[in-house]
């Protein structure tokens, strides 16, 4: 089979097929992918909903059929608080932004996965669900409350919103209508850079004055024209490029 969807809370996205090798992203519970090559235990995949590509320990994943994996991607539903769920493999402790079944079904199979969960589906606001990571910890790959990196942090906040935008920074800079300083709104993205002029950073602006990101832990810094001032530093930490509007 070369479809297969994510049986533990968090399995790690490797840019080669070894232990060792970089986590370049996370893929977690519920999340489907596209087996494109398989080498021993190791599956190179690309992710249904983004497009992203790298190597995972297939033990980590249980293979689907079309319809079952069809049937899976039209109900799915991200979930927004951490949440314990029984399956025939054992209890499992999912993280904010893996998924569930949006029918909210107490009891499902997908393959050989039995699911019994009892979670209700709840949606809050963009900033509201952005400011539920307040404090997590910065992670490079990152996914969760347990670790994010900046990107991360903004692809899964809008994900909650309906809104899919890709998994890097700097692909993400590539999308959305730019918003001049003087109009920006609540939601708009704000995209930094390095000396040298490249994407590096990504935040969510609460206003004209407050951006929320994700840089050493997912935190609230003052920010302007110039860009992000760290408050804990008392010195500008990032230089602003561009503010994109994706809702």
């Amino acid at each position: 089979m070369n479809l297969a969807v994510c049986k533990v809370a968090i399995a790690p996205l490797r840019a080669d097929k070894s232990d060792a090798s970089e986590m370049v992203s996370q893929i977690l519970f519920g999340e489907l992918i596209k087996i494109k090559e398989t080498s021993n235990n190791w599956i190179f995949v690309e992710t249904q909903l983004d497009n992203y590509r790298g190597w995972v320990d297939n033990k980590q994943f249980e293979f689907i059929n079309e319809n079952e994996f069809n049937n899976w991607f039209s109900n799915q539903q991200i979930i927004t608080k951490n949440v314990k769920i029984k399956t025939n493999i054992g209890t499992i402790e999912l993280t904010k932004g893996a998924f569930l079944h949006k029918k909210n079904l107490s009891e499902y199979t997908i393959g050989n996965l039995s699911i019994k969960s009892n979670y209700v589906c709840t949606k809050p606001s963009l900033i509201s669900f952005a400011k539920s990571f307040i404090n997590s910890p910065y992670l490079w790959g990152g996914k969760t409350n347990f670790g994010i990196d900046c990107s991360g942090f903004t692809q899964t906040i809008f994900r909650n919103s309906g809104i899919e935008i890709p998994r890097d920074a700097s692909e993400q800079e590539k999308k959305g209508e730019i918003i001049p300083f003087e109009k920006i709104k609540s939601g708009d993205l704000a995209f930094f850079t390095n000396p040298s002029g490249k994407i590096i950073h990504v935040g969510i602006l609460i206003s004209k004055k407050e951006i929320i990101h994700a840089s050493g832990r997912v935190k609230i810094d003052a920010f302007d024209q110039k860009g992000i001032y760290n408050n804990d530093l008392n010195q500008y930490s990032h230089t602003l490029h561009s503010i994109k509007r994706m809702l």
